[in-house]
């Protein structure tokens, strides 16, 4: 396993943003392939066992439980908005890229990191723009962004501002 996650990485640091979205989605569409068949051969796996299990007489029989059926529901593609530097939309931004990519235990941390760059435009770019992608300066990035986007008396004053 950790073979083909390095080859992955590596293939991954050789696209750009575009070509690594599609892939992303299409690795995506293949795991959810590859579960839905393991849980088909699971369930046939099952259902032979049961057919072919030995009949007894004048015993009572254990009635042996059903596999469970579940259901693949495939839900569309989530797309998180670009975070161009507005304080003021930080904390959506944050939460949407948290619950999506950054606690997703999937996707490895140097693609988290290139998901997280490939989301920033405008002033975030600059500010961590000389910070290297890769699996350590992922925790770095992040800290940078929180620091100077996460503030909350920053948020606070730019109410202020406004009002």
């Amino acid at each position: 396993m950790q073979i083909v996650t390095a080859l992955d990485e590596s293939v991954n640091n050789l696209l750009d943003d575009e070509e690594y979205g599609a892939d992303a989605e299409k690795c995506e569409e293949l795991v959810y392939g590859a579960k839905r068949a393991v849980r088909k051969a699971d369930k046939i796996i099952k259902d032979k066992r049961g057919e072919t299990a030995p009949h007894t007489t004048g015993k009572s029989q254990i009635p042996h439980s059903q596999p469970t059926v579940i259901q693949d529901i495939k839900l569309p593609t989530i797309k998180l908005e670009s975070f161009a530097g507005d304080i003021e939309t930080w904390s959506r931004f944050w939460n949407q890229f948290e619950s999506s990519v950054d606690r997703n235990q999937c996707v490895s941390t140097i693609n988290k990191h290139v998901f997280l760059r490939g989301y920033l435009e405008g002033e975030p770019n600059p500010l961590v723009g000389g910070i290297a992608v890769t699996e350590e300066t992922y925790e770095q990035t992040k800290k940078i962004l929180q620091t100077r986007y996460g503030d909350k008396n920053g948020f606070i004053q730019a109410h202020l501002d406004y009002l």
